[in-house]
């Protein structure tokens, strides 16, 4: 196992343990703060424990939509600064390219389309599940119906879905790996 591969799982295996225990931990916590009659808004406005259970939990699985989409552009930004010229090194510059920027030049340098790996359309949809959460609190851009009325979609933060996110990713990123570690003698 290479040094990339271990941080890949450096970083995606606290993740996978995240999703894992804590949000139903605080599911579990906000049923018993239910049935114990701390629900709803408290005669002061503010939440009762339920509540701020509920929003922890859908707090825990947006940050973990953030991470992973902030760990797919790490990874893009330090395989770019590794391949290309001295332009693209840790500079405010090179930190501020786009994904599609450092894309375009990974695919470039390496002859690959990394939109055909595996597992392209979960990293796909994890950047525009971030997107929505980040930009329009979790709702994204309106999309045309057959009846032409516009069909507004949620940010999908199941367990199920961001178990599909997390593994995709992590399938994703050894791929892209294991395709450039192949051109180059980046395996240390």
């Amino acid at each position: 196992m290479t040094r990339l591969d271990l941080m890949i799982h450096w970083e995606i295996d606290p993740i996978e343990r995240l999703l894992d225990e804590v949000p139903a931990f605080l599911a579990q916590r906000a049923e018993e703060a239910r049935r114990a009659g701390n629900s709803g808004l408290l005669p002061d406005g503010r939440p009762s424990d339920e509540e701020v259970y509920l929003a922890a939990s859908s707090l825990t699985r947006d940050a973990i939509i953030y991470h992973l989409n902030a760990l797919v552009d790490w990874f893009l930004l330090a395989l770019a600064t590794r391949i290309l010229p001295p332009v693209w090194g840790l500079t405010p510059q090179a930190q501020s390219r786009s994904r599609g920027q450092l894309i375009k030049a990974i695919e470039s340098h390496y002859h690959v389309n990394v939109k055909q790996l595996p597992s392209w359309d979960q990293v796909e949809l994890l950047r525009e599940e971030a997107n929505a959460i980040k930009h329009r609190g979790g709702s994204h851009l309106p999309e045309s119906s057959h009846i032409g009325v516009p069909v507004f979609r949620r940010a999908d933060t199941t367990p199920e879905s961001l178990r599909a996110r997390l593994v995709g990713t992590r399938a994703w990123l050894i791929a892209l790996w294991r395709v450039t570690e192949a051109s180059t003698n980046l395996s240390t």
